[in-house]
């Protein structure tokens, strides 16, 4: 990735699809919380394209009407892509082993925009450590 000109998109190429994954990143996956976010994700050798793929997702249980849900996906979708950059940056090491996230919005009231962006780039922050402390120990 060009540092000089970051990408700011969310392509098709870096969303989470595949049900597999998904329940590989649920049943293999580290989790952590920053509020009101949760944060699984799981490192491999995995035959994509981006460093990372991510969905985002809120829970039926909490939001019962899906506009709010909607609104809620559109949120994080758009804190994930404007932070992107940054994250990529922090973890690019230029290895094949690439990442699958899952961010889970855990609140149980609509929040305002600005406090979303907040917790995504703690949690970013706080992921791109973390990768960081593994590659350190492997």
């Amino acid at each position: 990735m060009n540092s000089g000109n970051p990408q700011y998109t969310l392509s098709k190429s870096e969303r989470l699809c595949s049900h597999t994954r998904i329940r590989n990143l649920f049943s293999d996956g580290n989790t952590f919380l920053v509020f009101p976010l949760k944060f699984v994700w799981i490192k491999g050798e995995f035959n994509q394209e981006p460093i990372a793929q991510t969905a985002f997702t809120a829970s039926k249980k909490s939001f019962k009407r899906a506009v709010h849900r909607n609104q809620i996906k559109r949120q994080l979708r758009e804190a994930y892509r404007l932070n992107k950059p940054d994250f990529y940056m922090e973890i690019d090491t230029g290895t094949n082993e690439k990442i699958n996230l899952m961010v889970i919005f855990i609140a149980k009231e609509l929040l305002p925009y600005k406090r979303i962006e907040n917790a995504m780039k703690k949690g970013l922050a706080k992921m791109a450590a973390l990768l960081k402390e593994q590659n350190n120990e492997e």
